[in-house]
């Protein structure tokens, strides 16, 4: 019986074979996969094990999907890049401050003179 690790270098050589005798280009699906068109030949030659970032966008990117275990895998189980919302900044008598959210970081930077900076990071949880 194979294992994971065997399943999916094999299952991603094998579509991505078919890909590319469909007519992609290795650059091509290398811009798809967002890696080198080296990675993209070591995929092929069944050489590399796909990380996590090609999984997602060779699901994501190119209709690709894997069955493990007799779970499949594809687009659906990667929910789509979340994203960043803005820096906000106001100007609050004699401070300037400005926040920012990442996930569930808030980052706040509070200035007040040029000679006195204050950072403050927050963690929610919930």
């Amino acid at each position: 019986m194979a294992t994971v690790v065997e399943e999916l270098r094999s299952q991603t050589r094998d579509q991505l074979r078919n890909i590319k005798s469909s007519g992609m280009t290795v650059a091509e699906i290398a811009t798809k996969l967002e890696v080198t068109t080296a990675t993209v030949y070591q995929l092929l030659d069944g050489e590399t094990t796909p990380t996590a970032k090609v999984l997602c966008n060779s699901c994501r990117n190119l209709q690709m999907s894997f069955q493990v275990d007799g779970h499949r895998i594809g687009a659906i189980d990667f929910p789509p890049k979340t994203q960043r919302p803005p820096t906000t900044e106001v100007q609050l008598g004699l401070f300037e401050m400005a926040a920012s959210l990442a996930g569930d970081a808030l980052n706040v930077t509070i200035k007040k003179l040029p000679s006195l900076e204050i950072e403050l990071g927050v963690r929610l949880t919930g």
